[in-house]
């Protein structure tokens, strides 16, 4: 489970960019720390695991209810939509 992909766009940013992605809290899910998907978000965004929540999903991609946010790994700049930088 790597934080950085590599996205081709030849005009505005090539180069290597980190992913901050999301989980998704079904009641289905795996409750607190022992859920691999509340080991990778708490990896991914630098944060705690919530004991009390289930952990169900970890969606990387575009969709309007957990849209993961681009970060340049070469500066400071701030976090830009996915579906932005896919445009």
């Amino acid at each position: 489970f790597g934080r950085c992909i590599c996205l081709h766009n030849r005009v505005a940013m090539p180069g290597i960019y980190g992913l901050r992605v999301h989980a998704q809290n079904y009641a289905w899910g795996m409750i607190g720390g022992e859920a691999l998907v509340a080991q990778t978000i708490a990896r991914n965004r630098f944060s705690g695991i919530d004991s009390t929540q289930p952990y169900a999903e970890l969606w990387i991609g575009d969709h309007p209810k957990g849209e993961a946010s681009v970060i340049d790994m070469e500066s400071d700049s701030k976090a830009e939509q996915l579906s932005d930088v896919l445009k």
